[in-house]
Formats: C-alpha cells, sequence, structure tokens
C-alpha cells in the first residue's frame, strides 16, 4: 500500500453516510451479535447519518483517513470548548481491520494531534473500560492514566478509565522524528 494514495483530512457533511457505515462496522466489531440486537436496535443507518450530519454542523470533528478515495477510518474529536480550547476528547477512533497492523492506525492518531495542535489544543483525553480490546493500543501511544472510577450499568461494576496525552505538540514532534 503506497504511502501516497493516502489522504488525511477533516469531514464534511458530505461523508456522514461514510462514517456512518465506519461506526456500524466498529459496533460490530467489539459487541456480540445478541449485545447488538439488545443494545444497537436502533443502529439504523439513516439515524446515524444524519447524528453524524449534525454532529460536524455543531463542530464535532471527524478526521478522516482516504486509501485511493475511499474512507477507511476515523477519528471523532470533541473539544471542550470551540477553537482553542486546551482540552479535547477522543470520542473514538476507528481503522478497517484489513488496513491496521502496519502503522495506519499510529499515523490516523498522529495526524489526529497535528490537528488539535495546530487548533492550539494542548491536552487530549480518551475513556474505556478497563477491559477495553484495544487499550493498549493508546497506552503504546504514550497515553498516562488519569483516573479510574467504577460505574454501575445495569447490575454490573465496571472501572471506567480516562487517559490523557498532556502535551500533544511534544508527542507530535516525538512521532514525527521517529517515523519521518
Amino acid at each position: 500500500m503506497n504511502q501516497q494514495n493516502y489522504i488525511f483530512r477533516l469531514a464534511t457533511i458530505n461523508d456522514a453516510l461514510s462514517i456512518a457505515k465506519l461506526q456500524i462496522e466498529r459496533l460490530r466489531e467489539v459487541n456480540s451479535p445478541e449485545n447488538l440486537e439488545v443494545v444497537y436496535v436502533n443502529i439504523e443507518i439513516e439515524r446515524r447519518t444524519l447524528k453524524i450530519t449534525n454532529e460536524i454542523e455543531k463542530h464535532v470533528s471527524f478526521f478522516l483517513i482516504e486509501y485511493n478515495a475511499l474512507i477507511i477510518g476515523y477519528s471523532q474529536i470533541v473539544n471542550k470548548v470551540e477553537r482553542n480550547s486546551l482540552e479535547a476528547e477522543l470520542f473514538s477512533i476507528y481503522l478497517l481491520p484489513k488496513f491496521r497492523n502496519n502503522g495506519k492506525g499510529k499515523l490516523l492518531l498522529n495526524k489526529t494531534f497535528e490537528y488539535l495542535v495546530e487548533m492550539g489544543t494542548k491536552t487530549l483525553q480518551v475513556s474505556f473500560f478497563k477491559e477495553f480490546l484495544y487499550k493498549e493500543f493508546f497506552i503504546n501511544q504514550k497515553a498516562q492514566l488519569l483516573r479510574q472510577q467504577e460505574v454501575t450499568i445495569g447490575k454490573e461494576l465496571g472501572i471506567y478509565e480516562t487517559y490523557c496525552w498532556f502535551d500533544l505538540q511534544k508527542i507530535h514532534n516525538e512521532y514525527e522524528r521517529t517515523f519521518s
């Protein structure tokens, strides 16, 4: 896969349907079929596309990776305040399975860091349950544990963790030196 065939860019409203399809793929990947039926009954593509369109209009950023004009992944970023926020949250990141394990996920994350640095953001947080399947990806990308809290979902007690990159500029610069 030639590096020149990859494009990184911010999503527009016209990308909402493609992002919705990727989100559904992500949900299918991390949930058992029974959970999908119970938890994600209303996963219709039209509703999800409309929701994403509304989020883009309200300045939720989706940063995309394309390969040969096909959107193959995204990161979804929510700034705590509009422009020049010191803090943002990585709400989700996803890359189609056949494009993983060759550095494209790291590259997408670093391009997300680059975009946030350009917007004046200093820190980025990501939260998930302690048992999250891809937790090691974030730890390997130098995210540091910020806090843990117990949460109850239904009758189940779980540990919810928040990780943080405290200096996006520094991490982005290190990545650029290592992989350029």
